[in-house]
């Protein structure tokens, strides 16, 4: 969810949607289709093309979003500025 937040800088949580709703839809279909092919074709029949049904559909999505998102500009002038404290303690940068 970090990634896609970041791919967008309006309306996040439209994008996040999507995303968040996928288990609910998940159990809506899977669920039924399993039963109806099982019955059909059996468990060893059904479990094998789901299998390749996941492996076609993973690869391409998977090179897909292979890179993450750019860091947001925003979050480099959250830094602390070099001698500053915050809550009385001194900031520390984490960049060499």
């Amino acid at each position: 969810m970090a990634n896609v937040s970041r791919w967008f800088d309006r309306n996040r949580g439209a994008a996040l949607a999507p995303r968040l709703g996928r288990p609910a839809v998940a159990g809506a279909v899977w669920p039924p289709l399993f039963q109806y092919t099982i019955d059909g074709w059996g468990w060893r029949t059904t479990l094998f093309w789901y299998g390749v049904f996941v492996f076609a559909s993973m690869l391409p999505l998977a090179l897909l979003i292979r890179r993450p998102p750019a860091a947001a500009p925003e979050a480099q002038a959250r830094e602390p500025v070099s001698g500053t404290t915050i809550v009385g303690l001194p900031a520390i940068s984490c960049r060499g």
